[in-house]
């Protein structure tokens, strides 16, 4: 992730938590290549509310949903 891209998460953020729509949660960075989401999940390296893919959700749109969770308003 590029630092552009993490400040845009963070302005995004900073917006909803104003309009106290957010509030703020730990971003998740989860090694999608190292194990399974649901292992990582296990293990307790990062909480999540609904680590369960659907059919039609991609690898991306998973991984952006679970390091994004602040801008599913």
């Amino acid at each position: 992730m590029e630092t552009r891209d993490i400040q845009t998460a963070e302005a995004s953020e900073g917006a909803l938590t104003d309009q106290e729509r957010c509030t703020r949660q730990f971003v998740l960075t989860a090694v999608l290549n190292a194990k399974s989401l649901s292992s990582q999940l296990r293990e307790g390296l990062y909480t999540a509310g609904n680590v369960g893919r659907k059919e039609n959700q991609s690898r991306e749109d998973e991984a952006n949903s679970l390091l994004f969770p602040f801008l599913l308003v």
